[in-house]
């Protein structure tokens, strides 16, 4: 269930350590995917990466306020590619595409379910 609220704006402190909402959608993301959280930063075009990436891209810019040149340099990615990734991504679940939705909504309800993110999931688009 997508609750509306305001998303993330930066990272967010527990007493003795810090979350960083962008990462733990990486490591989400990553985990999914059986892929290392380091792979899912390289600069390849391999479908194994880059459908894991482009998702991650997707779920950061609706569930934080990163602006997207931020989460382009989170990827070591020009912000348009970001932009594009995003774009990509929504297109695919709006047309219900099942592997994209499967893969996206498991790990909305992932962050959902997240303690920190409680209150902070947003539905944004």
């Amino acid at each position: 269930m997508i609750v509306e609220s305001a998303p993330f704006k930066s990272a967010y402190t527990y007493p003795g350590m810090q979350f960083d909402p962008a990462t733990e959608i990486e490591l989400m993301v990553s985990r999914l995917f059986e892929i290392k959280p380091e792979t899912i930063k390289l600069r390849t075009r391999r479908h194994k990466v880059l459908i894991p990436r482009q998702i991650a891209i997707y779920l950061i810019r609706k569930y934080t306020a990163l602006p997207y040149e931020r989460i382009g340099q989170r990827f070591d990615l020009d912000h348009t590619t970001a932009i594009y990734a995003f774009q990509q991504v929504k297109n695919l679940v709006e047309v219900r595409d099942k592997e994209f939705t499967k893969a996206v909504t498991r790990i909305e309800e992932e962050i959902a379910a997240h303690p920190a993110f409680s209150g902070a999931v947003s539905s944004k688009k």
